[in-house]
């Protein structure tokens, strides 16, 4: 779209002379921000079209020597790496999220717990030392996210953090999977959780709820957020012996 907005510029600068820079770049702003308006971005992207090449101009005049702005670029492609896709931020869980999943690992007896999307391993790093005897993994696409998360259970003999696609992985060896993601991925987290996940397992989303599902229960941290518990394949088989 900021490229389709310099072409419109341009093509109207051959027709028509526009009055200096500030005006040039003021246009394609507008239209930027008119373009991603017509193709029905959230209200966000249109503030970010409208703001990009204003903000650039600023930096460009700003005297700052540009490997700083490289640094920056390296540095948050390093932090949020996959984000665009994914629509997936860094958040990092509380330790109120630690507690309440804690919790569930006792209170269920599990023996495996996958965090899909797991960060800096603010979840795995104390569950790990908390349930020894719980087989513990993470899955992180960004590569600085997932270094911290590595340094910080590489320790831990129960404990292991991956990098790459949490939908790429199996599921189904977990008795609990944890997310702290975004609404938009729910969904489709919701569908493989359905293909994959056995009977008696438990999905459990912090703050943001599947949107065609209802959780078998709710928890509410001290904190203020919540908790979403699902069971996608239903509860465990009822023994008969």
């Amino acid at each position: 779209m900021q490229a389709a907005a310099w072409a419109g510029v341009f093509a109207v600068a051959q027709i028509v002379a526009l009055p200096g820079a500030i005006a040039i770049v003021g246009a394609q702003a507008a239209l930027a921000a008119a373009l991603a308006w017509r193709m029905h971005r959230e209200r966000w992207w249109i503030v970010l079209h409208a703001l990009f090449s204003p903000l650039g101009a600023l930096a460009l005049g700003s005297g700052v020597d540009p490997r700083w702005w490289l640094a920056a670029l390296v540095a948050t492609m390093l932090l949020y790496w996959g984000t665009p896709g994914t629509r997936v931020p860094l958040y990092l869980s509380g330790r109120a999220a630690v507690d309440a999943v804690d919790g569930l690992l006792r209170s269920r007896g599990a023996r495996s717990l996958l965090d899909i999307g797991c960060g800096i391993g603010s979840v795995l790093a104390p569950l790990a030392r908390r349930h020894p005897q719980v087989r513990i993994t993470g899955i992180e696409a960004a590569p600085l996210p997932w270094l911290i998360g590595w340094l910080r259970t590489r320790t831990a003999g129960n404990a292991r953090v991956l990098r790459g696609d949490f939908f790429a992985a199996h599921w189904r060896d977990h008795d609990l999977v944890y997310a702290f993601l975004s609404p938009h991925p729910m969904a489709a987290v919701w569908d493989k959780a359905r293909r994959e996940m056995r009977p008696g397992s438990l999905l459990v989303s912090k703050d943001f709820a599947v949107p065609q599902a209802k959780p078998t229960d709710t928890v509410t941290l001290a904190d203020g957020a919540r908790l979403y518990l699902y069971e996608p394949a239903g509860p465990a088989p009822t023994r008969t012996d």
